[in-house]
């Protein structure tokens, strides 16, 4: 009898325990979940985007610092046109960029001479690689002027052109040559250290715009 009654009470003891060790490892079970939930809801409370957006902006207004805004008279739209083209001589030869609000690029090139090429392309020298630009189409006009100044200035907007102003961004320390291409001639120029940082700034702004 006595054997019998230590051997219930034993026994009564190991199901309390092993309810109590029940109890607790439900209760560890729920504090593991609770502890789940609130990482998922941290998450979705500080999510990473708008971190990555408020970076952007911050990187455009400085960039924008830059820039000159100028209205487009064909639309609603304006153009972001770099500051050092503003400063520059406007009767020269040149290879320069400008950037819409949305984040659309173009490649503008401008020809000043005594003679007209009737450019309708470009092709650019970097290093020892060469690269076409798209071909924008024209009108050819009668030439009866006796004028002694001809400007030409063509928009570059597809995506060989885009490459092109990627390219030089993406290898400033070599020479960049560009050659204005006509159908009654040509011209070449270099384009200097400021200007294919002006290229490259433009380009930057473009794709943060867009992004």
């Amino acid at each position: 009898m006595k054997i019998k009654f230590i051997f219930s009470i034993l026994l009564l003891l190991l199901m309390v325990f092993g309810y109590l060790f029940h109890l607790e490892e439900v209760k560890l079970i729920a504090d593991f979940e609770k502890e789940r939930n609130g990482l998922n809801e941290d998450k979705e409370l500080t999510p990473i985007e708008p971190i990555i957006v408020d970076i952007n902006q911050k990187k455009i207004e400085k960039l924008l610092s830059n820039f000159s805004i100028q209205s487009n008279p064909n639309s609603d739209s304006s153009w972001y046109i770099h500051k050092k083209w503003e400063q520059s001589d406007q009767n020269m030869n040149n290879l320069k960029a400008r950037v819409n609000e949305n984040g659309q690029f173009s490649l503008v090139s401008q020809y000043y001479g005594n003679r007209r090429i009737l450019h309708d392309r470009i092709f650019v020298k970097i290093g020892e690689n060469v690269y076409d630009s798209s071909v924008v189409k024209i009108e050819v006009p009668i030439n009866k002027s006796t004028m002694v100044e001809v400007w030409e200035t063509i928009e570059l907007t597809g995506e060989k052109d885009f490459s092109i102003a990627r390219e030089i961004s993406t290898q400033m320390d070599k020479p960049v040559y560009v050659r204005l291409w006509g159908k009654e001639g040509f011209e070449d120029i270099q384009l200097t250290k400021e200007n294919k940082m002006a290229i490259q700034e433009s380009l930057e702004l473009a794709i943060l715009l867009k992004s």
